[in-house]
């Protein structure tokens, strides 16, 4: 996760509507190799430093990985619905991957946002806005976005520990529960 988004829909704070056009043309656009991580925590970004690490290009939502399938899953990340079928999830899954939520819950599971967009493929969709590069010049980008709701996804991990209990399992890693 990144902050590169269009400040019409920050909260956290809200910015006056008159700064939006300058917030629009004065951000840097994304790079993988710069821009830093936004909320995701020391490890995320400890992580994308690492030797052999990519990262994928999408502004606000950006996968970094490593290993011999890193390429599969981080290359071709559209902007559009970037959570969905053409998104770094997508191929994890595709690759039977597992995930691991280390000191936290379900509630961020980011990877319940990949069946929230399957279940609801129609929508709902919004207007995202990102500054990027393009052909070696920055931009100004929109595309569409599946406006999706995590609130339920804490409620959706128990129900799959519920119903498949050999499918999850809880241990410590130092001192996070995992």
């Amino acid at each position: 996760m990144s902050h590169l988004s269009d400040p019409a829909h920050w909260r956290n704070p809200p910015v006056p509507e008159s700064w939006w056009q300058s917030i629009r043309d004065e951000t840097p656009a994304f790079d993988p190799r710069l821009t830093p991580t936004a909320y995701m925590g020391a490890i995320v970004e400890c992580f994308r430093h690492a030797p052999g690490v990519r990262r994928s290009a999408h502004p606000t939502v950006s996968f970094a990985a490593v290993g011999p399938h890193r390429d599969t899953i981080v290359d071709d990340h559209a902007l559009d619905g970037a959570m969905g079928e053409a998104s770094p999830l997508a191929r994890l899954y595709d690759l039977d991957a597992r995930v691991l939520l280390l000191g936290v819950g379900h509630a961020n599971n980011t990877s319940l946002h990949l069946a929230e967009a399957r279940a609801e493929p129609d929508g709902p969709w919004g207007t995202e806005g990102s500054p990027v590069l393009v052909d070696g010049e920055r931009r100004w980008v929109t595309y569409t976005s599946h406006d999706g709701d995590a609130s339920d996804f804490e409620a959706c991990g128990a129900a799959f520990a519920a119903s498949a209990p050999r499918a999850e399992r809880t241990g410590p890693v130092g001192a996070a529960t995992t």
